[in-house]
């Protein structure tokens, strides 16, 4: 049996325990160093000027809605997690998911880009849609776009700047656009603007009968009367019988009609 050599093992044992501890201070110091690159890092991203957002240009927008997306804007730029404020740093600052919120959350937006513009400014332009009318359910009203999209809460318009659509069937509800009466509204209007009739409002009747009334202005009498449709009958083919019966009747200075019922295929009743 060969002897051991108690001198050379505590020997080995130190010079073990010597490079034990060397390796526990260099990954100590190589953390200590990650740890302070870190904070400069963070430091520097997001609490230093030098990528801050500071300046925020709104165009193409009305004052009331410039304020409502600033509001948007500003709370993106305020967000801050674990205490860090990224949401002001432009580097993180994400437009496609801002501008994805604001169409979803602002219906009277059609389209809106947003840009970086560094080192410290963001750049909005907006599309907002143009109101073609005003749809009401008795005094809460709304407008309504070529596109039947509905937004804001507007008192309801008199005289002919914008079309009054006045919907009876849900009274009590958020006026809501049906895009089947509008759809057939917008071909009756124009119709009727070469006819020279001059439209006042636009009635739903409540009940489920399918008709709609364009209350008009004769441009010639000055006599004003409503002008019955129906859904349930070609739309095209109604305005075609109005324009007969106009040629024969209406334009008479003595046809002061109360209504005048289209309806019906091919016919026409008045009182």
């Amino acid at each position: 049996m060969r002897a051991a050599n108690i001198r050379n093992l505590k020997y080995k044992d130190k010079l073990a325990a010597q490079r034990l501890r060397r390796l526990k201070l260099k990954i100590f110091f190589i953390a200590a160093a990650a740890a302070a690159l870190l904070f400069c890092v963070v430091y520097l991203l997001f609490f230093t000027p030098w990528l801050k957002i500071n300046a925020i240009a709104l165009e193409d927008l009305s004052s009331e809605h410039q304020y409502e997306l600033s509001e948007v804007i500003e709370g993106h730029i305020n967000r801050k997690i674990a205490g860090i404020p990224i949401g002001g740093n432009i580097f993180f600052f994400d437009p496609d998911e801002i501008s994805s919120e604001m169409m979803d959350r602002f219906t009277f937006l059609k389209g809106v880009s947003i840009e970086k513009d560094y080192p410290h400014g963001i750049k909005i332009r907006a599309q907002e849609r143009e109101a073609e009318g005003i749809w009401c359910v008795q005094e809460k009203c709304r407008y309504f776009d070529s596109e039947g999209v509905a937004w804001g809460e507007v008192p309801p318009s008199s005289g002919f700047l914008l079309l009054n659509i006045h919907d009876q069937r849900n009274a009590g509800k958020t006026p809501a656009v049906d895009k089947r009466y509008l759809k057939a509204i917008q071909t009756v209007i124009p119709a009727l603007s070469n006819l020279d009739f001059k439209t006042k409002d636009a009635v739903i009747p409540a009940g489920n009968s399918m008709e709609f009334n364009i209350v008009v202005s004769d441009l010639k009498s000055g006599a004003t009367y409503p002008l019955q449709f129906s859904l349930d009958s070609d739309i095209p083919g109604q305005i075609k019988v109005l324009q007969i019966f106009k040629n024969q009747k209406i334009d008479k200075s003595d046809f002061l009609p109360r209504y005048v019922d289209l309806r019906f295929d091919g016919r026409v009743y008045y009182k």
